[in-house]
Order: structure tokens, then C-alpha cells, then sequence
């Protein structure tokens, strides 16, 4: 393949997530997930790309947010 060509390749992304109220405490996880099926060499980027959010919130507006951001390969 010559470099800097472009090759579609079929892709799987999806979402889990959880939200959990103690009181007036809300919390929130997510993990975000994309996937290149047929992955191969010549592709920039990287075979799984992986996001992780975790959300800590009280009603009176005071707000925590930390989002981690994760990239391993299987």
C-alpha cells in the first residue's frame, strides 16, 4: 500500500456507563470503547482506542469532574 494512501476498514464503538445517587451525592462512570476490525499495520492510529469518565456531582452545584484517559492494546 503506498504510504499516505486511505483504506476504510469496519469499526465497533460503544458505551457502558453507571449512575449511582447516595443522597444528595451523584456519580457517574463511563467507558467508551472503538475498535478497527481487519486492523492492520498500514493504519495510523491504534487498534483499540479506549476513553474511561468517572463524575462526582451534589446538588448545591459544587461540582468534582476528573476524566482519565487510557490507551492500551490487547
Amino acid at each position: 500500500m503506498a504510504a499516505g494512501a486511505l483504506t476504510q476498514k469496519n469499526y465497533l464503538h460503544y458505551a457502558v456507563g453507571l449512575d449511582y445517587g447516595i443522597g444528595s451525592l451523584k456519580l457517574s462512570a463511563q467507558f467508551i470503547q472503538k475498535y478497527i476490525m481487519d486492523y492492520n499495520d498500514f493504519i495510523y492510529g491504534e487498534e483499540f482506542g479506549n476513553t474511561m469518565t468517572f463524575l462526582a456531582s451534589y446538588d448545591d452545584n459544587s461540582m468534582i469532574y476528573t476524566k482519565i484517559k487510557y490507551n492500551f492494546q490487547v
